[in-house]
């Protein structure tokens, strides 16, 4: 620590360079997923919606590459320009938050959450068998955080910082009404795969061991990855707390990885479908209905080879 150097700002900086290689990280992740799904969309025949998903994640991977970098970037600029600031480091890491570089990630960072909600609210629109009345206050919330184009227009104004003065008091309520969108999808689509869970193991009298509702696949159909980062980002950003800016960095590649997960299951055909075509060997055919919507149950044995909500 330099004598001039208090520890908070000490660990304030170390908070700054962790959040970048977690971010660094994070962004690997989203690389191998993003190759990973383009790999099995490219080796078949592919659908009108095939490309439409690989639009999509190509625009994702896009966006979250451009937020990466510019963190990247501006972290070089704060510790390297910035080294001889007041306050060190962190001082410019905060005040200096105007330069075009972070500006353009913060913009894109929003953009990217954009898509990403959208997805979810497709997917919970999906599994709960296109039941208006669940989705209405999801697409409510959705609505209203596109409705928040003044915190992009004010990160963009001269002199403004997302750390510090009124562009807090936008921030604060948008991250948190992101959040709590997607901590509210992700309880309601495991609600619905733990419904179908229960159903399905009644009417086939095994363990459900099928990939559409085993645990793994609720915490992937329901982004519960977003939900706990998101939730760790909002009390360390409403507290000024340090852990905001190790968290921040990894928050704009999860809101990519998350959505990826689920197309890859999707690309797979292992992710659960409001379609009710499916293709499915000589087998038997259980169809059990489960409250609004049909399970159908595919299997050559009591374990189920392709689940399906069919309208």
């Amino acid at each position: 620590m330099l004598p001039n150097q208090t520890i908070p700002d000490s660990w304030a900086e170390g908070s700054i360079l962790d959040g970048m290689f977690l971010g660094v990280f994070a962004y690997g992740v989203h690389t191998t997923l993003f190759f990973m799904c383009q790999s099995v969309f490219w080796s078949r025949k592919r659908s009108t919606q095939d490309i439409l998903l690989i639009t999509y994640i190509s625009f994702l991977f896009a966006i979250s590459s451009v937020v990466n970098g510019t963190i990247i970037k501006f972290v070089v600029m704060s510790f390297v320009d910035g080294r001889s600031y007041p306050g060190g480091p962190s001082a410019y890491y905060l005040q200096q938050s105007t330069q075009p570089v972070i500006v353009t990630g913060n913009v894109f960072f929003l953009v990217n959450g954009w898509f990403q909600d959208g997805l979810l609210l497709y997917r919970l629109w999906a599994v709960w068998a296109r039941n208006l009345y669940v989705v209405a206050v999801p697409a409510l919330m959705f609505a209203t955080s596109l409705g928040d184009l003044a915190l992009v227009v004010l990160l963009c104004r001269p002199g403004v910082t997302i750390w510090a003065g009124a562009t807090t008091e936008l921030v604060t309520p948008y991250v948190s009404l992101t959040v709590v969108f997607n901590v509210l999808i992700t309880l309601l689509i495991i609600a619905r795969l733990l419904f179908m869970r229960r159903h399905l193991h009644v009417f086939t009298s095994s363990k459900p061991a099928s990939p559409y509702i085993s645990l793994s696949a609720m915490l992937v159909e329901s982004a519960a990855l977003f939900s706990a980062v998101g939730l760790v980002y909002v009390v360390g950003y409403a507290t000024s707390s340090s852990i905001q800016h190790l968290v921040f960095p990894m928050l704009g590649q999860v809101q990519s990885i998350a959505p990826l997960l689920i197309i890859f299951r999707v690309a797979q055909g292992k992710s659960w479908s409001s379609d009710p075509h499916f293709h499915s060997q000589p087998s038997q055919k259980l169809i059990a209905a489960t409250g609004g919507s049909t399970l159908v149950l595919s299997s050559s044995s009591t374990i189920p080879s392709r689940v399906d909500i069919v309208l």
